[in-house]
């Protein structure tokens, strides 16, 4: 039991962000999701990601990369947390996670945000630990950033590796 209670409190490799990214919404801050297709944590992230998405309302643009290997075939990534992520966000495969790589993301769950003029405001995971549904803070400073953008700030990321034994 301790060793569970370890795990889903142990956050994963949260990799270096970039100070900034020039592939955003120049007219809102978009949030960018890194996840894995077959992680359960990430379904806790997407439910997060849905309760920020309500309190953020338009002014925040939202896209979701799901990391699938080249080799795989569209059924591999289709699961059943793809469908859950058909929230008023864009969905993306990100082959080998290379999108999510170029933004420093080595876990599933860790989630972005930059401002409108492409600096980041947030990185770091948005549930309180592995598979966890509730507040966080995370979730409290995307929500805080929307409302005044501050210095960036960054949280621990609980979730699956994204790349895992394909590489």
């Amino acid at each position: 039991m301790a060793a569970l209670v370890r795990h889903s409190v142990t956050p994963g490799d949260r990799g270096t962000a970039p100070a900034s990214w020039t592939g955003g919404d120049l007219a809102r801050p978009t949030l960018i999701v890194a996840a894995h297709p077959r992680c359960p944590c990430t379904r806790a992230t997407l439910h997060e990601l849905e309760s920020i998405l309500q309190a953020a309302g338009p002014r925040v643009s939202c896209v979701v990369l799901f990391t699938v290997p080249a080799a795989a075939g569209d059924g591999w990534m289709r699961s059943d947390v793809w469908k859950q992520a058909a929230l008023p966000v864009k969905v993306r495969a990100d082959i080998d996670g290379r999108e999510a790589g170029s933004l420093g993301a080595r876990t599933s769950g860790h989630t972005f945000l930059f401002a409108a003029d492409g600096r980041l405001l947030f990185s770091g995971g948005i549930t309180a630990s592995r598979g966890h549904v509730g507040p966080s803070t995370g979730r409290g400073a995307v929500l805080a950033q929307l409302d005044r953008e501050g210095a960036a700030m960054e949280t621990p990321v609980f979730g699956c590796p994204l790349t895992p034994m394909w590489r």
